[in-house]
């Protein structure tokens, strides 16, 4: 597997992680569409010998210029830089997003950033590329930059399922918000996933027999609440898992939390970073008027996780 390193300034790049062929995007979910342009951009620095880069922002323009709007990322900065890096890019630049980045011309991008800063010999973008103030660089526009600077530049076409529906980050968006988990995960290309850190509860579900690690997901997240076949990774070792999503309705709970119990594991993972993949969407959030009926519908709940489980071993 290739070590990839990551960049958080265009200024001062070592000689050495300049002058590669680099793709531009945000890459949010890193999905199937995401994916074809980074082979594209990891064959042609292949073909040419030099290093394959991804450069992307941090924060999401989205969030720069709309902070006090929850948005919904579906890959934080060190879950897309795990996926990019399972993939084969040599080098990620997450460039900080600022006042003076987001001010400057597409002329001024192409000429400080990507010529001045990284010294890109190649560069490969989607059909769909914007950048530069308001968004009013596009790929001609580019295009006629990259060929003023002897820049190669690759265009690379839509991509579609077989369906012939465009991958998109939206698409997989909607379809975690409604428990459609199956098709987000298609759509990606992987089983979408969460990694955070454990945190303290009320050890309901100890009293219940089911002990669970809890969880608080990232602002912006919507996630149908109720109960999910999911596997859980402690130390990088996988367990059969099944997670509740939800502010517990039966116990009159206020915060909403990610709550995962897994099979065959009885360690206390108390302040540990987990990382929870979600399968299946197995049932909505109840109310039980009884903490018995709530413990047999977990039995059942346990039961069909492990049974859907068993397919995607």
């Amino acid at each position: 597997m290739v070590t990839m390193e990551i960049i958080n300034s265009y200024k001062n790049i070592p000689e050495r992680l300049k002058g590669g062929v680099v793709a531009l995007g945000n890459f949010d979910g890193v999905h199937l569409g995401h994916q074809a342009l980074l082979k594209e951009t990891i064959k042609l620095a292949d073909e040419k010998n030099v290093l394959s880069g991804v450069m992307t922002f941090n924060p999401n323009p989205k969030k720069f210029f709309q902070p006090r709007n929850i948005f919904f990322q579906l890959t934080n900065s060190q879950q897309k830089a795990e996926i990019i890096g399972k993939i084969g890019i040599n080098v990620i630049y997450e460039i900080n997003f600022n006042e003076h980045l987001s001010k400057m011309s597409p002329q001024e991008f192409v000429e400080e950033v990507l010529i001045g800063g990284l010294d890109v010999k190649h560069l490969v973008v989607g059909w769909n590329f914007k950048f530069g103030s308001r968004r009013v660089g596009n790929t001609t526009i580019l295009k006629e930059l990259c060929d003023s600077h002897n820049i190669g530049l690759s265009i690379v076409d839509p991509a579609t399922d077989n369906k012939n529906t465009l991958y998109s980050s939206t698409r997989i968006r909607d379809d975690i918000a409604n428990g459609n988990i199956e098709s987000a995960s298609k759509t990606l290309g992987y089983n979408w996933f969460f990694s955070g850190k454990v945190i303290g509860g009320d050890k309901r579900g100890r009293e219940l027999g089911f002990p669970t690690i809890n969880m608080h997901l990232e602002d912006g997240i919507i996630l149908l609440p109720g109960i999910y076949a999911t596997f859980a990774y402690v130390d990088n070792k996988k367990y059969k898992s099944i997670s509740y999503y939800g502010d517990r309705p039966t116990y009159d709970g206020s915060n909403i939390l990610l709550e995962t119990f897994l099979f065959d594991f009885d360690k206390d993972l108390y302040d540990s970073l987990v990382k929870v993949e979600f399968i299946s969407f197995i049932r909505g959030d109840r109310y039980f008027d009884k903490s018995e009926d709530l413990k047999f519908q977990m039995s059942l709940d346990c039961s069909k996780a492990l049974e859907i489980l068993k397919n995607y071993e």
